[in-house]
């Protein structure tokens, strides 16, 4: 594993105790991430394990990574075993996990997919396209890393709902090939501890379009980010 720091270690771990093979499970739908708000839920699973292996945002801090995901209360061995039951039911019941969260979501407006965690496989963005489709009145928003899967379904001819809004996250000079015009996230990083770290920051803030929407850090009052259009871009501060 590429990655060094503890809580990066931690959070790739399955949770101690924890059965992959249990039964009666059902998707855990999290509904107090402080940026999102109560009104919006997210539908998460493990990071690192479920990232792109080469992910920049997971490497540990000298590298210049910071995967939010990896700290804090996300270490949580409660929140833990939430991330990794959903990832046990996809693994498992793939059609009940899909169905679950068709069923769970459509009552709500905005639903995010990932505050952790990211895109599985092919299987798995059909899936959310399929809840999508049967939940036309909810809009789904999704970051990602994993450009070359999305790039490969739209290559092979599939369709990407209106209400599902795919958006390539990039990071420092990890920018994602882009043929379909995606919208795309951006990061701003700050002044860095030293020379070479500031240089660095300059050098990758200025591949920064200069049209991107700054966000707001308040998802449940902008909604931004579910409204976007091929060719836009958010930029959000390093956190």
């Amino acid at each position: 594993m590429p990655y060094t720091t503890n809580s990066t270690l931690v959070a790739a771990q399955m949770p101690e105790g924890f059965d992959m093979n249990a039964e009666n499970r059902t998707v855990y739908l999290s509904t107090n991430v402080s940026k999102l708000g109560v009104s919006i839920p997210s539908i998460n699973l493990p990071p690192i394990v479920t990232c792109r292996p080469d992910a920049p945002c997971a490497k540990c801090s000298e590298e210049g990574g910071g995967c939010y995901a990896t700290k804090g209360h996300w270490l949580f061995k409660a929140t833990r075993d939430c991330l990794w039951n959903n990832l046990a039911l996809f693994k498992k019941h793939p059609v009940q996990f899909f169905d679950d969260i068709a069923c769970r979501t459509r009552i709500y407006k905005y639903v995010r997919w990932f505050s952790s965690g990211d895109i599985v496989n092919m299987e798995f963005l059909k899936g959310m396209v399929k809840v999508a489709k049967k939940n036309r009145d909810t809009k789904y928003l999704c970051f990602t890393k994993k450009f070359e899967l999305v790039n490969e379904y739209l290559d092979n001819g599939g369709k990407i709902p209106s209400n599902l809004k795919i958006v390539f996250s990039t990071w420092r000079e990890f920018i994602p090939n882009n043929p379909y015009n995606l919208p795309m996230t951006y990061v701003m990083f700050g002044k860095g501890k030293n020379k070479a770290e500031k240089e660095r920051n300059e050098k990758c803030n200025a591949l920064i379009p200069a049209d991107a929407i700054p966000c707001t850090g308040d998802c449940q009052t902008c909604l931004g980010c579910w409204q976007l259009k091929k060719g836009q871009n958010v930029v959000f501060k390093k956190h």
